[in-house]
C-alpha cells in the first residue's frame, strides 16, 4: 500500500467529511489500485463508490444481525433437507423468496424438537436481513415473560408498539409448556 501524499491527507479530510469512511480509510489503495489498473475518471469514481456501497452494506447487515438477536448463525446452505424427507422442497423455496414476508403473511414451523425448525428461522432471517428487510428474533418463553412484565406494569399496549415499529419480521423460537398468569388456562405450544 503507497504514502499519502500531502494532497492526499487533504481529500482523506474530505472523505471524512463526507462520510466516506472506506475511502477515507483506504485512500492510498483505491489510488494505487485506480492507477495500476489504469482507471478512466469514470472508472475510478464507479470502483470508489462500489468499494463504499460494498462496506456500508456489510456494515448494515452487521448491525441488523446484532440487532436481530439470533441465538447462532444459520444458513439455508447448511439446512439438510435429506435429513426431514417430510419437508416439501417446493414450500421451503416459496419461503426462501421471503414473498410472505412482502404480502404480510405470518408462517408458523411445527415440529419436535431436533428438526431444524429453529435453523430454518435464523437462515430465512439472515436472508431477510441481507435484503434489506429488518428482523427480530425472540424466544417464546422470553417474549412471554416479556409480555407478562408489561401487562403487569400497565404498559403492554407501549410494549408492543415498540417491539412491532418499524419491525417487517420477527421469528418466535423454542416453544414449549409455559404458564402466564393471563392467560385462562394453562398455554400449550408444540
Amino acid at each position: 500500500m503507497g504514502e499519502l501524499r500531502p494532497a492526499d491527507v487533504q481529500l482523506a479530510e474530505m472523505a471524512a467529511r463526507l462520510r466516506l469512511t472506506y475511502t477515507r480509510d483506504h485512500l492510498a489503495e483505491l489510488a494505487e489500485t485506480a492507477a495500476t489498473s489504469h482507471m478512466t475518471p469514470r472508472g475510478t469514481l464507479e470502483y470508489v463508490f462500489r468499494k463504499e456501497i460494498e462496506q456500508r452494506d456489510g456494515n448494515r447487515v452487521r448491525l441488523a444481525q446484532m440487532s436481530a438477536h439470533f441465538p447462532f448463525a444459520a444458513a439455508m446452505d447448511g439446512f439438510d433437507m435429506s435429513f426431514q424427507p417430510s419437508i416439501d422442497p417446493g414450500k421451503i423455496r416459496g419461503l426462501v423468496s421471503l414473498g410472505w414476508v412482502v404480502s404480510g403473511e405470518n408462517v408458523i414451523l411445527i415440529g419436535p424438537s431436533g428438526v431444524g425448525k429453529t435453523h430454518l428461522s435464523i437462515a430465512l432471517g439472515q436472508l431477510a436481513l441481507q435484503r434489506g428487510i429488518s428482523v427480530r428474533f425472540y424466544s417464546v418463553t422470553r417474549l412471554v415473560e416479556q409480555m407478562e412484565k408489561a401487562y403487569n406494569a400497565g404498559t403492554f399496549d407501549e410494549k408492543i408498539h415498540g417491539m412491532l415499529t418499524n419491525l417487517n419480521c420477527s421469528f418466535s423460537m423454542n416453544l414449549g409448556t409455559f404458564r402466564s398468569h393471563h392467560c385462562r388456562d394453562s398455554c400449550f405450544l408444540s
